[in-house]
């Protein structure tokens, strides 16, 4: 396994996909400033810069790619988790909650940008839901789970600071409020997204 930086921080991309597939939370994101980052891509081994290209290709490296990504993944979030007590990872969901709800600890937010369709009929969803783990969280077995939920359930990550009233606000279930939502967006020190096809990963950092 090996990352690989992108030039320019990679903020092409990582606008790109946020405008493409971010929910509530990624515009918000982009009206705080995504300048002046950096971010790499995860990869195996046998990659090389020149085979990246233009990510939103949907290349995918295979299995080995996708182990190698899913371990530095774990790693990132760990890590995260750990360097404050008021940190909480935020993935937005692509679970529907007018036809079920996600199997981790979510938090519900109005309005979703999300729709399905049917019959050439696009029916907005009512609200939006995002998988969230805390710092406390972190030593528990709600760790493995979150893992696994982001990895199907997942779109776009955040990595955030909060204060404490912010934090003890959360609760799985319930409705947070627009103004958390900005404070998530305003705060957010990393972006992790899905890159080529979802075998790899993107990890964008503020400097």
């Amino acid at each position: 396994m090996k990352t690989i930086a992108l030039s320019d921080g990679g903020e092409a991309y990582l606008r790109w996909c946020l405008e493409h597939y971010g929910d509530a939370l990624a515009p918000l994101v982009l009206q705080a400033g995504i300048g002046g980052g950096s971010a790499i891509v995860v990869v195996a081994d046998k990659v090389h810069e020149s085979d990246l290209g233009d990510l939103r290709g949907g290349k995918g490296w295979g299995l080995e790619a996708k182990e190698a990504a899913d371990a530095y993944f774990k790693d990132v979030i760990g890590g995260a988790l750990q360097s404050g007590p008021n940190r909480i990872v935020v993935f937005e969901s692509r679970v529907n909650l007018s036809r079920g709800q996600p199997s981790g600890q979510y938090f519900v937010f109005r309005p979703s940008k999300f729709a399905t369709r049917a019959e050439d009929v696009w029916t907005p969803w009512a609200a939006g839901a995002c998988l969230y783990l805390k710092a406390t969280d972190f030593n528990t077995d709600r760790f493995e789970k979150f893992m696994y939920d982001v990895t199907w359930e997942g779109t776009i990550g955040y990595v955030v600071d909060l204060d404490e009233k912010e934090i003890g606000g959360i609760e799985s279930g319930m409705e947070v409020e627009q103004s958390t939502l900005e404070s998530i967006a305003e705060r957010c020190s990393q972006i992790l997204t899905p890159a080529v096809d979802g075998k790899t990963y993107l990890v964008w950092s503020r400097n």
